[in-house]
């Protein structure tokens, strides 16, 4: 798709509020259960699920901040199209003189109104010939630098004008679309690639991190290799992931069950490289795992990847991060092994489900190849296995 110069969205264009922040207010919030301690994460694409209307509506904001962009008028999917490369960034807060004001009602709108609300207020300014981004003070909108988002690494630039959509939906449906910040699927060179972005300034840690993972794993043939950072509107705000042609394993679940077994022995051979990184838990779905051209797998989702609880030197600049592990998901043995376990688990079962527990694993486990059902009970409930190379042990004496 060709792209119009970065500083110009065509009057035709459609704007989409693609992603908002708030910081609640302390005071209207007190009494209320919610912890409004530090900054609340909003919600992507005007969708607010796993909230209600209710629940979200209930907290009140002090600031809110804001992510549009704009799509040719005939390719508004937000998840499967190229937006234009102008990114409008929006920010205001509670004005206690002025209580009419702009910034207040727009605090107070319900949330699935918000997007709309917003948007139809970008559209009047694109009409009007003048769009950059802005705060809103007494209901004036004064222009503002947008934020500076530069991700670190030595790694080759791409320039967000190369980047063309992915129209194949086979691809898409095998792929995890985290909301926030966003993952999506674009053509480099020829090439599928996952796109992931710091669509806001907080997001940088996060994406800061992934990208830490994969540099630390790019020797491993089983996780796959970052293509570069992206250059957008001034900005390095992402980085490519490569993809496959063939898609994710969660595409081909109802492969043979000799296949299924060399690519749980090769996710096996790529926990116990990750745990020799010093990763100490990668939960991960079929959706995460691709499959390459030779029939192998490719991790390409180390966005919850953590390591133990120890200091790691950033390999680019000198800072120092440490990661506090969580609690382990099923039980006291190793996480990668659990979340192993749930890999194997997720491979065998055909339906889709959100959530995995134990109650709903014993009745499941009868049905499956006996294999599978030593497996899965060895790292998620029995906890014969301790680690993830007692497990490769495990499946090439089988």
């Amino acid at each position: 798709m060709p792209h119009t110069p970065s500083h110009i969205i065509p009057t035709t264009a459609g704007l989409k509020a693609v992603r908002f922040e708030y910081v609640p207010d302390r005071e209207k919030n007190k009494g209320m259960d919610e912890d409004t301690d530090g900054d609340t994460g909003g919600d992507t694409d005007g969708d607010t699920d796993g909230d209600t209307d209710e629940e979200t509506d209930s907290i009140s904001h002090a600031r809110e901040e804001w992510r549009l962009e704009a799509w040719p008028a005939t390719k508004m999917d937000l998840s499967r199209s190229i937006p234009y490369e102008k990114v409008i960034f929006i920010d205001y807060k509670r004005n206690n003189s002025y209580p009419e004001a702009l910034e207040n009602r727009l605090l107070g709108a319900y949330e699935r109104d918000k997007y709309d609300e917003m948007a139809d207020l970008v559209e009047r300014l694109l009409r009007d010939g003048g769009l950059d981004s802005f705060t809103i003070i007494d209901s004036k909108l004064i222009f503002k630098q947008p934020p500076t988002i530069n991700l670190p690494f030595d790694l080759p630039i791409v320039r967000y004008s190369s980047l063309t959509h992915v129209s194949d939906k086979a691809l898409w449906s095998g792929l995890e679309i985290s909301k926030c910040p966003a993952r999506r699927l674009v053509m480099f060179n020829e090439e599928v690639c996952i796109y992931r972005v710091a669509e806001l300034p907080r997001d940088i840690p996060l994406i800061r991190e992934e990208m830490r993972n994969f540099t630390l794993l790019h020797d491993s043939k089983w996780f796959a290799d970052i293509v570069g950072k992206v250059l957008r509107q001034g900005n390095i705000e992402a980085f490519l992931l490569r993809y496959s042609s063939k898609g994710s394993l969660a595409l081909h679940k109802r492969m043979r069950e000799t296949i299924k077994r060399q690519w749980i022995m090769q996710i096996a051979e790529a926990f116990v490289e990750a745990e020799s990184a010093g990763i100490l838990s990668l939960p991960l779905r079929s959706n995460g795992i691709l499959l390459d051209d030779a029939g192998n797998i490719k991790i390409v989702d180390l966005e919850k990847a953590q390591f133990a609880e120890r200091n790691l030197t950033d390999p680019i600049s000198t800072s120092n991060f440490t990661v506090r592990p969580k609690q382990p998901i099923l039980k006291e043995t190793s996480r990668l092994v659990n979340e192993f376990g749930i890999i194997v688990w997720d491979l065998f079962d055909h339906d889709y489900r959100n959530k995995y527990d134990n109650k709903f694993l014993e009745v499941w486990i009868r049905s499956g190849p006996q294999w599978v059902q030593m497996l899965v009970r060895g790292c998620c409930i029995d906890e014969c296995f301790k680690s993830m190379s007692e497990i490769v042990a495990y499946l090439e004496e089988e």
